[in-house]
């Protein structure tokens, strides 16, 4: 029985003598959708063709037995319920089949006769269609929207959910293109390709049109319902999500506002830092020769503390301004690090070394450990030696009796191999439990009663933590009240040059490259119906603390649109995809073929980005995990607008990945130059180790 209700049930005549033909139509039509077609050898055909509940079958003008027609129509999913009726010359053939819902009739033909049996067929329609009616009424009434459509993509069936929701009488929506209803044409072409293709379909996004001008955002789950292989219809379940996406686009703008609040804050912060450095430099310097001045000429105690005072608050109020400058350095663009290979050890003790002054005035017991000499590290000397400075500075703070003890070592890790260890030991007040994630956040500040006046402006250990980041290292804290804290830091030892490609290892990765892209272009050719011609990509191999100031857009960008996918497997990391707003413009343009200006916040715009930042990013990945047969799993995509300041605390900020692919391609459609942009792949020190192994067992296998 078909999935949708027909108000009568069908009765297929096929029979050749005109006179019983019209004796049947004429004592039935009022109760059944009739339909008559000549008894030959192609009888089955018809059948097919009208799906009947009840067939009058004149057997004597087939060459075929009963049995071998009645078995026809049972043994196909399409027909095996339909009630045959058969007309026999033979006087004697009134009687039952073999096969159920099957009857003969005798001669001569009589409407009595066979309306005992239709009666019969008729009853048994009623109970199924008082099955179909409740179904039916489910449907109808459903608390999510359902329609059907055919194999032409045309709408065949809509529940009344559906048609309230978008406001459309079933005259205006039934027997139409469902593309007339969706806002995204690439979208529902895509999905009606993908059903077609026999893939359901779950949770996916579009946004269908209203009668009154407003548009939905659905979510739908469909898949296509087949018989015998044949395409019947689509089956599609649609949820209205409109307001949850008017949450998160009212998130989304007051996310950017306090963005853009934040951003102008750190910038007010940075030229305040810079315009009180110069005066506070001049009242340092003049203080220092004032101080010298009063003790050459031994004035009186009173001045000479008095300068002592000056220099010591301007002290304190230059680190305050350089640690505001770090800080919004940091949030901003992210602190520069002008990296080179250090002996870990040296300066760990160095720094050690420079605060003992501080440990003896406090006659605290102060001690220096190296579990494993001559670690080496890359890493900034300046910022390393600040964030040992500020984890001795702190320990000595807030412990006001007993040790501080500092442990250089060198350990296994399951991420980035053998990694140097910093220790600082202490057995101060202590820190709660509940305070320990807090101790990270700017401006945040460990309350006692012991150490209120403790000077200090919540930032060193915000900082800290930030540098470590950059070092793609770690910083953790154990602590117990009254008993001391215990201050961890990693840095990795593993050398970048450890993970790069030799010459002829990256020769081959920029030939799988080159076959990635050709899989980009062909993709590309067939989303825009245009020739695609691409140059030769140029590919770099930077750490993650050289890309602010490598990376191929300037800091100062601040039209930049990116497509980003995270992938996990033997390789993860993020993929990037970066165009800038013009750029952006133009493949907008091509795709969608319109000539509207690009509004990031339009998701029709950013529906068409994301598609075709996947079709390049999954075309250049796959070929090359494929190639190099490394298993990795893709996420959908998603797509950030800004300047690459907050782009890089977004995307790289948050990973910990130290290296990174970059891919800097452009391409040609038909007559439009300069289509370029940068992809990269941002992946893990373990995860470019195994790219390199890989990429070594693909040269092995070849040569």
């Amino acid at each position: 029985m078909n999935f949708m209700f027909h108000a009568k049930p069908k009765l297929l005549i096929i029979n050749n003598q005109v006179n019983i033909t019209e004796s049947i139509i004429q004592s039935f039509e009022d109760r059944f959708d009739i339909a008559a077609e000549p008894a030959n050898e192609n009888w089955f055909e018809p059948v097919l063709k009208h799906r009947p509940d009840i067939i009058f079958f004149d057997a004597d003008s087939s060459s075929l037995e009963i049995p071998a027609i009645s078995n026809r129509v049972a043994n196909n999913s399409t027909t095996q319920d339909a009630h045959i009726v058969f007309y026999t010359q033979n006087p004697e053939a009134d009687a039952p089949c073999t096969r159920q819902h099957s009857h003969q009739i005798g001669s001569p033909f009589s409407i009595d006769k066979f309306s005992v049996y239709v009666e019969e067929s008729f009853t048994h329609f009623k109970d199924e269609k008082h099955s179909l009616e409740n179904l039916t009424e489910f449907l109808n009434n459903a608390a999510v929207c359902v329609h059907c459509c055919d194999h032409a993509g045309r709408i065949i069936w809509a529940n009344k959910t559906e048609l309230n929701l978008l406001g459309y009488s079933a005259d205006e929506y039934i027997g139409e293109p469902i593309a007339n209803f969706h806002a995204d044409k690439i979208s529902i072409f895509d999905m009606l390709y993908r059903l077609a293709n026999d893939e359901t379909l779950s949770n996916f996004e579009a946004r269908l049109k209203c009668k009154n001008g407003e548009t939905k955002h659905v979510l739908i789950n469909s898949n296509v319902y087949r018989i015998n292989g044949e395409f019947m219809y689509t089956r599609c379940f649609t949820k209205d999500i409109t307001e949850q996406k008017e949450v998160e686009e009212q998130l989304r703008v007051s996310e950017g506002n306090a963005i853009l609040a934040h951003k102008n804050k750190l910038q007010f912060f940075s030229k305040a830092s810079h315009e009180l450095r110069t005066p506070m430099n001049a009242v340092l310097g003049y203080s220092r020769r004032l101080e010298k001045l009063f003790k050459k000429d031994q004035a009186p105690d009173l001045y000479v503390d008095a300068v002592t005072h000056i220099s010591e608050g301007g002290l304190h109020l230059l680190e305050l301004i350089n640690d505001i400058l770090d800080l919004a350095r940091a949030e901003e663009t992210g602190l520069e690090l002008n990296t080179e290979s250090l002996n870990f050890n040296e300066v760990a003790y160095e720094t050690f070394n420079h605060l003992s002054t501080l440990a003896d005035n406090k006659s605290l017991d102060y001690s220096f450990e190296e579990k494993v000499k001559n670690i080496i590290i890359e890493g900034d000397k300046k910022r390393i030696k600040q964030v040992i400075s500020n984890l001795i500075s702190n320990a000595i703070k807030y412990t006001l009796t007993g040790s501080i003890r500092i442990v250089v070592d060198q350990r296994p890790d399951n991420e980035m191999g053998e990694v140097a260890v910093l220790e600082v030991i202490d057995t101060g007040i202590g820190i709660e439990i509940r305070r320990i994630n807090n101790l990270f956040i700017s401006y945040s500040k460990i309350t006692h009663e012991e150490t209120k006046d403790v000077e200090g402006t919540g930032l060193g250990l915000a900082i800290t933590e930030e540098i470590v980041r950059l070092h793609n290292g770690t910083i953790k804290v154990h602590s117990e009240i009254d008993k001391g804290s215990v201050f961890i830091v990693t840095l990795p030892t593993t050398l970048y040059s450890d993970a790069i490609l030799s010459p002829i290892e990256k020769d081959a990765v920029g030939e799988l490259f080159n076959i990635g892209m050709g899989q980009v272009g062909r993709a590309l050719s067939e989303i825009t119906g245009k020739e695609v011609q691409l140059n030769l990509p140029v590919l770099r191999f930077i750490p993650q603390c050289d890309i602010a100031k490598e990376f191929g857009f300037s800091l100062d960008a601040n039209d930049l649109d990116v497509i980003v996918e995270s992938f996990t497997g033997d390789i993860s990391g993020k993929a990037l995809l970066f165009f800038p707003k013009n750029i952006a413009q133009k493949l907008l343009e091509i795709t969608l073929n319109t000539k509207s200006d690009y509004d990031y916040e339009d998701p029709l715009h950013q529906d068409a980005m994301k598609e075709l930042g996947q079709i390049v990013i999954n075309a250049c990945f796959n070929s090359i995990s494929n190639m190099l047969k490394c298993a990795a799993n893709a996420d959908l995509p998603y797509l950030l607008h800004g300047d690459y300041g907050q782009i890089f605390k977004l995307v790289y900020g948050d990973a910990p990945g130290n290296a990174l692919m970059l891919l800097k391609m452009k391409f040609t459609i038909d007559d439009l130059q300069d289509i370029e942009g940068d992809l990269t792949f941002l992946m893990n020190l373990r995860s470019m180790l195994h790219f390199k192994k890989s990429v070594q067992i693909m040269l092995g296998d070849v040569l």
